[in-house]
């Protein structure tokens, strides 16, 4: 009955996946008949653009984001570079996309998106190769990698959908050439494919990361030729330094964290006591089962009157009601007790080798570090990733200032996480 179950479940698995890759062909075959029609298939419209209220698979321009777009594009055409156009628009205060989109009610929010918005590079690159503005519909640019996967993969370009005259163009072709010309002048770079990597170091002042200057010896802003915020340009930070502050600061957590969390597994350890009581209540709870069938022989045999039967029956109810309610907790909590080892042991290594860590290995950080906010090369505040079991732990025990072995390092408790502050004097 079991392995028919199993093979039961199993096979109605599989034809829900059946049906769900069929399902997905059948819908993307029909947009794409659609878009072939030249309707406007995307859920999103490209800046420039509104939905016709009319007809929602059609483009109409919006005015107000349009003169933006043909001054992209002409600065683009008459030699103005991408960050020269990024900048000019940040200097003028030129609401953003998003800011756009927002203001005139459209919903649109991102997981990328900063809390400082401004006009970047990719944004104005973006725009500049969008043959939107021709007046054409593209349709299939891109598809899932798996049916109900997000990731997205490009599609070769003979694979596109590509219909001319859908909607008015807000760009001239001469202009559109013109401008791509001039602004895509480098050869393409050979980017390894995979997903690009997650930043660690932090510009406060725009969110955006820090790169190295030309010379590698130092980190920058990498919006601060673009950014028109002044702090943004204050950041320039020595690399050598910086790094080995960081490291410094890591090896310090990850002792502390250590020595807590080796604290904390030996309380966890102690579950033969719990599993011990747990034998008890339920010796208990047998030897109550046969005292109420005890009571009965003695009420039937007149050894005890009716009252005092009912009385000592409802109290052993109550006793067995009771412990069958907590035996059931406390096994879930040795449960819970022995996973939390389990996932301790696993990483203790994982510490071990972070509390040793000597070279500025990006990845291993990245498994303890959030961010790394770089104000001065007096001041850097790291954010630690409090997901982690090791670190709420200590969190907890964090309630107040204090200060730990390492020199000029303080520990700070906050309602949303630990912040560690190195205040190095270099």
């Amino acid at each position: 009955m079991g392995m028919t179950g199993g093979m039961s479940v199993a096979l109605k698995n599989i034809i829900n996946s059946m049906y769900s890759r069929d399902l997905s062909k059948k819908v993307r075959s029909a947009m794409g008949t659609r878009a072939a029609r030249g309707e406007y298939m995307g859920a999103l419209v490209p800046y420039g653009y509104l939905k016709n209220p009319e007809n929602m698979h059609q483009l109409i321009p919006d005015e107000e984001a349009t003169e933006v777009v043909r001054m992209i594009f002409t600065m683009a055409a008459e030699g103005k570079k991408k960050p020269e156009i990024a900048r000019f628009l940040n200097e003028r205060g030129t609401p953003t996309c998003m800011e756009h989109f927002q203001a005139i009610g459209l919903k649109r929010k991102s997981h990328r998106e900063k809390e400082k918005k401004l006009w970047t590079i990719t944004t104005i690159g973006d725009m500049l190769k969008n043959e939107v503005y021709l007046g054409k519909t593209i349709w299939n640019k891109t598809k899932q990698a798996a049916v109900g996967s997000k990731r997205q993969i490009k599609n070769d370009r003979s694979e596109w959908i590509i219909m001319e005259g859908t909607h008015e163009p807000l760009v001239s072709q001469e202009l559109f050439d013109m401008a791509n010309a001039k602004a895509f002048t480098h050869k393409k770079k050979n980017v390894p494919t995979g997903r690009k990597a997650q930043p660690i170091l932090i510009c406060p002042y725009c969110g955006r990361r820090l790169t190295l200057t030309s010379w590698g010896n130092a980190y920058r802003c990498g919006q601060a030729a673009i950014s028109n915020i002044a702090e943004c340009k204050t950041i320039h930070v020595d690399k050598e330094q910086l790094e080995n502050a960081i490291l410094t600061c890591t090896r310090t957590m990850a002792g502390i964290v250590s020595a807590e969390a080796g604290r904390k597994k030996k309380e966890w350890l102690q579950t033969a006591v719990i599993e011990e009581k747990i034998g008890m209540m339920e010796a208990e709870g047998k030897r109550l089962s046969s005292r109420k069938l005890r009571l009965y022989e003695d009420y039937r045999s007149d050894r005890i009157t009716k009252e005092q039967y009912r009385k000592e029956y409802e109290n052993a109810a109550s006793q067995i009601l009771e412990i069958k309610k907590r035996i059931p907790k406390l096994k879930d909590e040795v449960i819970r007790i022995k996973e939390q080892v389990m996932k301790m042991k696993e990483q203790e290594a994982e510490l071990e080798g972070l509390s040793s860590l000597e070279t500025f290995d990006k990845d291993k950080l990245l498994t303890v570090i959030d961010s790394v906010q770089v104000y001065s090369e007096e001041r850097i505040e790291i954010v630690w990733k409090m997901n982690d079991g090791f670190f709420s732990e200590v969190a907890e025990k964090k309630n107040r200032l204090r200060y730990s072995k390492a020199r000029n390092v303080i520990i700070e408790k906050t309602s949303w996480s630990l912040v560690l502050w190195c205040l190095f004097i270099w």
